[in-house]
Order: C-alpha cells, then sequence, then structure tokens
C-alpha cells in the first residue's frame, strides 16, 4: 500500500513539473510569435511564423500527451492537461490573430466581410439574408469590443473552433464511460478532423462554422436520447429540449444546408430506434426517448427560413439539374479531381501524396468507426444489445447516409460543395472512432502493460496531431497557398476603385476586383455605385505573350499585380499558368505604365 502512495505522489509530482514545462513552453512560444506579426504577405502561415513557436507548441502537446495519456492523474491535474494541450492547439487555429493579419480568406471570406458591411449599415436586413448568423455575432462582437470589422471576424472563426474542442469531448462522454475518457476524447477533438481546404475552411465561411457548432445539437440530442423520461419534470418539456431548440434555429441561421444535414441525422437516429424498438419490444432503446420530434422541428424551421428565400430555391433546382446532368457525363467533382491531379503532377505531386497529407488521421478514426458500428451490429443482433450500442447503429446509419449524399454533390457539383460534406461525414467519424478508441484502450488493460498500450497512444496521437495541424491552413504543403489579405492590398484595391476612369476593367491575375469591391463596399453597397471598375482576370496566354495586343484598341484597362499573385505563381506553381516573362514584361513594355503601388499592389495601365 505505501508503495503504491509512493508512486501516486511521485507520478503527481512528475504531472505538475511536466505541465510547468508545458505551459511555460507554450507561454513562450506565444509571445514570440506574438512579437512576430507578418509584414507582408506569406505563401505559408507555417513557415513564416517563428521556429521558436512551433517548439514550444510541440514541448506544450509532449508534456500533456505524457501526463494525459501515460501518467493519468485524476482531479485538477487532468483538466490542467487538457487546458495546457487544447490552448496549445488552439494558438495554431489562432495564428493570423496572434501574427497580426489584417484578414485570413481571399475568396469567399471577403464577401462575408462585405456582407457584414452591408448588414451594418442597413443596406441589407440579416432577414433578407440566408445565413446572417456569423456575420451578425461578428457584429455584436464588434460593438462589445471595439475591435475593426475585419479582425472581428478571424475571432468569431476562432470561437467556433473553441466550440468544438469543447463539445466533441461532450458527445463522446455520454456515449462511452472508461478510465481517461475525457482526454482521449480532448486530444481527439483537437485534432480537427473536419477541416480540409477542400468544402471546410479555417476562415470566415458559414458552413464551417456551422459544421463546429453542430456537436452542440449533438450532444444535447444525446443528453435527450439518454435521460429517462421519469426525470422530465412536470412538463413533457425539458430543459434540454429548450435548449435542443435554441441551438436548432441558430444552426439554421448560421447555415441552412448543414441545419438540413442535422435534421437528416436527428430523423434517422429516430428512424432507427424505431424500427429497433418494432423489432424487439424489450429492447433497452424502448425507454429512452426519440429525436423524431426534434428533426421535425429542426426540418420544419428549415423550411420556414429558406422557403422566403429565392437564393435558397435557385440552390436546390442548380443540384438537381446538375445531378441528372451527371448521369449523362462525367460529373463536375470528377473533372474537379482529374484536373487538379494533373496540375499536381506537372508540379512534381500527386493527389495521393495530398490525400495521404489531408486525410490520414481521418482514415484512421473511419476505420474506428467502422469497427465500432459493427461490433454494435453484432451486439444487437446476438441480443447483447443496450442503449449505448443501438445508439451507435442509429450514429451508423446516419453516417452512412450522409456519406450518400456526399455521392450525389461530388457527381453534380464543385470540389467546395462536395468538399462540405465530407466535413459533414468526418464530424460523425471524429466522434465514433474516439469512442471506439476508448473501448479499445479498455480492452488493452489486462492484455498488455498499461505504460506500453499508452505510451503506444500518446505516440500516435502525436503523430496525427501533426498531420492535422499542419493542415489547418492553406499552404505549399498541400500545394496551395496562403489565403491572407495584407491591409496594403486592401488599400490598394480601394485607391484604385476610388481613382480608376468610371467603368473602367481593372484585371487581376487568377482573381479579379470582385471580392475586394465587396470587403470595401459591402456586396450589396457596391450595386449603388455607378461606375464602379469592373472586371475578371487576365487570361494566362494573354498575360504571357501579348498583353498590349490582346487589349489593343480598349481604353481604361487596368491590371493589378499583388505580391501575393507574384508569390503564388513563381515560387508554388513555377509559372505553371503565370509565367516569369510575363511578370517581367510589365516593367519593360512601353505601353504598360505603372500608375500605383503600396507595396504589396501594384497597378498597370495598359495602353491601346
Amino acid at each position: 500500500m505505501r508503495g503504491s502512495e509512493s508512486e501516486s505522489r511521485t507520478s503527481a509530482r512528475l504531472s505538475k513539473l511536466l505541465l510547468v514545462v508545458g505551459g511555460l513552453a507554450f507561454f513562450g512560444g506565444l509571445v514570440r510569435a506574438y512579437f512576430s506579426p507578418a509584414t507582408g504577405y506569406e505563401l505559408s502561415i507555417y513557415g513564416s511564423t517563428p521556429a521558436l513557436y512551433w517548439v514550444g507548441i510541440g514541448v506544450a502537446v509532449a508534456c500533456a500527451l505524457l501526463v494525459g495519456l501515460v501518467l493519468r492523474p485524476g482531479g485538477p491535474l487532468r483538466w490542467a492537461t487538457m487546458v495546457v494541450g487544447g490552448f496549445s492547439i488552439l494558438s495554431v487555429a489562432a495564428l493570423p490573430l496572434i501574427r497580426g493579419y489584417f484578414f485570413y480568406g481571399m475568396g469567399d471570406s471577403l464577401t462575408h466581410l462585405g456582407w457584414a458591411k452591408d448588414i451594418a449599415s442597413g443596406t441589407m436586413q440579416p432577414t433578407q439574408f440566408l445565413y446572417p448568423g456569423v456575420h451578425t455575432m461578428t457584429l455584436l462582437i464588434e460593438t462589445l469590443t471595439g475591435m475593426t470589422l475585419n479582425r472581428t471576424m478571424l475571432l468569431v472563426v476562432l470561437l467556433f473552433v473553441l466550440v468544438y474542442f469543447v463539445t466533441v469531448p461532450l458527445c463522446v462522454g455520454v456515449l462511452v464511460d472508461g478510465r481517461g475518457v475525457s482526454v482521449i476524447a480532448a486530444f481527439s477533438a483537437l485534432l480537427l478532423l473536419p477541416s480540409n481546404d477542400l468544402g471546410v475552411f479555417m476562415m470566415a465561411h458559414p458552413f464551417t462554422q456551422a459544421l463546429y457548432f453542430t456537436p452542440v445539437l449533438l450532444y444535447l440530442a444525446l443528453r435527450h436520447i439518454l435521460d429517462a423520461p421519469g426525470e422530465e419534470g412536470l412538463l413533457p418539456i425539458t430543459a434540454t429540449d429548450g435548449a435542443l431548440a435554441f441551438a436548432s434555429v441558430a444552426l439554421v441561421l448560421l447555415h441552412p444546408q448543414q441545419a438540413l444535414n442535422v435534421a437528416i441525422v436527428f430523423l434517422l437516429i429516430g428512424a432507427t430506434r424505431a424500427v429497433i424498438v418494432r423489432r424487439w419490444s424489450d429492447h433497452p432503446i424502448a425507454a429512452q426517448r426519440s429525436v423524431l420530434g426534434h428533426g421535425a422541428f429542426l426540418m420544419t424551421v428549415f423550411l420556414l427560413w429558406t422557403s422566403r428565400l429565392e437564393r435558397a430555391q435557385q440552390s436546390s433546382i442548380g443540384v438537381v439539374q446538375s445531378f441528372f446532368k451527371s448521369i449523362l457525363q462525367t460529373g463536375t467533382g470528377a473533372n474537379d479531381v482529374a484536373t487538379q491531379a494533373t496540375s499536381l503532377s506537372a508540379l512534381g505531386g500527386s493527389t495521393i501524396e495530398v490525400v495521404v497529407k489531408l486525410f490520414l488521421p481521418t482514415v484512421v478514426f473511419g476505420l474506428l468507426a467502422a469497427g465500432l458500428v459493427v461490433r454494435a451490429l453484432v451486439a444487437e443482433t446476438r441480443g447483447d444489445a443496450s442503449r449505448r450500442s443501438a445508439i451507435v447503429v442509429a450514429f451508423g446509419v446516419a453516417t452512412a447516409a450522409l456519406t450518400a449524399i456526399f455521392g450525389v454533390f461530388y457527381l453534380a457539383s464543385s470540389t467546395a460543395v462536395w468538399g462540405r460534406y465530407v466535413g459533414a461525414v468526418v464530424l460523425l467519424l471524429n466522434i465514433l472512432g474516439c469512442v471506439a478508441l476508448v473501448r479499445g484502450r479498455e480492452l488493452a488493460t489486462g492484455r498488455l502493460p498499461d505504460i506500453s498500450a499508452d505510451s503506444a497512444l500518446a505516440v500516435v496521437f502525436a503523430l496525427l496531431i501533426v498531420l492535422s495541424t499542419m493542415t489547418f491552413f492553406m499552404s505549399p504543403l498541400i500545394y496551395l497557398p496562403s489565403s491572407q489579405v495584407p491591409e496594403t492590398e486592401m488599400a490598394g484595391y480601394e485607391a484604385s476603385f476610388e481613382n480608376v476612369g468610371a467603368d473602367a476593367r481593372l484585371l487581376g491575375v487568377r482573381l479579379g476586383p470582385g471580392r475586394y469591391s465587396d470587403a470595401v463596399y459591402g456586396r450589396e453597397g457596391k450595386k449603388s455605385i455607378t461606375g464602379l471598375a469592373t472586371g475578371g482576370s487576365v487570361p494566362p496566354e494573354v498575360f504571357n505573350r501579348n498583353l498590349t495586343t490582346h487589349y489593343n484598341g480598349e481604353s481604361d484597362v487596368y491590371v493589378v499585380v499583388k505580391r501575393s499573385d507574384e508569390r503564388r505563381e513563381l515560387e508554388l506553381y513555377r509559372g505553371l499558368m503565370y509565367n516569369e516573362s510575363g511578370f517581367r514584361s510589365l516593367n519593360s513594355t512601353a505601353e504598360v505604365s505603372l500608375v500605383q503601388t503600396t507595396g504589396d499592389y501594384k497597378m498597370y495601365q495598359v495602353s491601346g
């Protein structure tokens, strides 16, 4: 007994020491990153962030893994482990804020920034907008904190990541008991598996924020299911029911598409329960409550909200048309993949390489989830059923349904759309895979030495965390440029919009001025501005060889070249589309004049 107590005290002291070391390493790395702000466009946020930061985060996470999975202290030390590990990974997601980025998100996110400006100015009412949740939340926090709108939107993105980190372990804790379940669940959540840089992004992107909010609804639904009917109180509606209804409305406002996905999940879970109870009336799940009512409520809110808006109707019609068109020819998703594979091959990469970098942790959790569902199905058929095994089966049915929907969108839509359904499926795999991991660890107990099993688990998590965090953001690691938007670029575009002639053509490299005008004036607000410069991108063959001859005879033609364009095209893509001779010709051709520059931004006038 004394030996056991002595070992326990030694373990506690070692845990405290490691947590102090980890906490100091995290703090030191954070300070180093904060005092190394970005001074211009960075092709990779990973490569541009000081190495000392990564060392500090690595030490902090390693200490947290050792304490949480190997030493396994209880009480406050366990919570301290999750705090050190959690805030270390959260700081990676917060790097755009920590390192002083003006904004992050070159595409849709700039338009969302513009929509937030529209709502703030009264140009557009939230009720006229399909998904006003992120935008109104941004405006509320901006009012409360006094931060600028662009930085506030970055903060909102981070808050939803935090919600995901907190609520996924809660879901797992409802589905499984066991020693150390909270720590395993916490580290599983920190992988942020749904983030895939295909349709789920670390930027202002309402579907992504809705996806990261979804575990809130899943947790409340699980609580509703597992709470005994006798605990409902005087009214049939409990506090959990009220919270779930409120969260359902919030999800619709964040993004109706994900709300529809969750409604389908709820309805399928409820239907699976009904089938099981019909087949085995004495099944333990018969004592549980159904979520059919909540699924119907969420579907009703979805229909009431979207039926008012023409954009939602047009999107639905477009998907149906694209799907039937894809039956007769190769689908859009397949075309996207084939095109990207060709480009990767030209850069010396491969689709397999990118898939491994993006989805290896997902594959691991997918296999774990599949094993868990199969085991639960076997238990059901052998009469060894339980309430939780039935819920696992129901989650498996819902996951299969979302996978089928992904297949439809893969045939009918672009990568940005079907990539969303990859994220929606992976969210469920993240939860189910973690449950399987906890149960697998329990099975290993007694069969393997505790220190060996726990050490192996810590090493696996360390590898998975490295892979997952290195794909939080777009980077050359996966052949994508950073989506950073420097302030000089925004200021350059704003000056150009004000100074070029009415109805001038303002062209860009790959990306035209549309997104930037959204961000400067508001998506709706810019419609009231007469003579606002418009334009698209310069075709690569024109940019590289015959810029002046192509636009010969045209007046008020301007070409914008940003530092991000040069680094993306020349350093990352090695001149695959826009080559170095094209960029050089801008400064050596007599008919092309540099008329504006703000460091990261240059505007040339092409004389006709």
